[in-house]
């Protein structure tokens, strides 16, 4: 019964982690048809104007997926854990 109370409980966070993957998609095929359509402009070879555009499109998918990450699951911070046990992670700003 416990295990039925934290996923209903955590619903709220996976719709809104949900809808931001949804935001994403268009965002990256926004991304994608601004740079392609930017770069069609220049004198760049074709791979390479596809190459950017790909970049684009992943950069923008990498952003989305991270924050939707954030927000499905907020505590699952690896870095508090090693702060913790004494260790600077990379910054002293991260052991909060």
């Amino acid at each position: 019964m416990d295990i039925a109370r934290s996923a209903v409980a955590l619903l709220p966070q996976l719709l809104i982690s949900l809808a931001i993957l949804i935001i994403t998609y268009g965002l990256a095929k926004l991304a994608k048809h601004t740079v392609k359509s930017i770069l069609h402009r220049t004198t760049l070879r074709k791979s390479l104007v596809e190459l950017l555009v790909l970049f684009a499109s992943l950069t923008t998918w990498l952003v989305g997926i991270m924050i939707s990450a954030i927000i499905a699951f907020p505590g699952a911070y690896p870095h508090k854990d090693a702060c913790r046990a004494g260790h600077r992670v990379c910054c002293d700003w991260l052991c909060v």
